[in-house]
């Protein structure tokens, strides 16, 4: 063998490591892509739970206020009318 062509041999076998290496590199490139993607999914799926969960709190919290408004309101129409004891001493003279 001439060291022309033994160059030549080394240089393929380098070349076919390297397409080698392209290729797992694009794998790995491909199965991180697909990662990436299942992990924005996982986020996008919580943060709908999590917006749910804040509208039906919103809700009950709203509920409830309605709720107290109107128990305050009961509350102050039982409040029976006061009225001026002097008052009612000087028209009973």
């Amino acid at each position: 063998m001439t060291i022309k062509s033994e160059k030549h041999y080394t240089l393929e076998s380098e070349v076919k490591i390297l397409q080698a290496n392209v290729k797992e590199l694009q794998s790995q490139l491909g199965a991180a892509h697909k990662r990436i993607v299942e992990l924005g999914n996982d986020q996008n799926e919580e943060l709908i739970k999590t917006k749910q969960l804040l509208q039906e709190l919103k809700f009950e919290l709203n509920t409830v206020k309605q709720k107290e408004q109107s128990l305050v309101q009961e509350l102050q129409d039982n409040i029976p009318d006061v009225l001026d004891s002097r008052q009612v001493l000087k028209e009973g003279d």
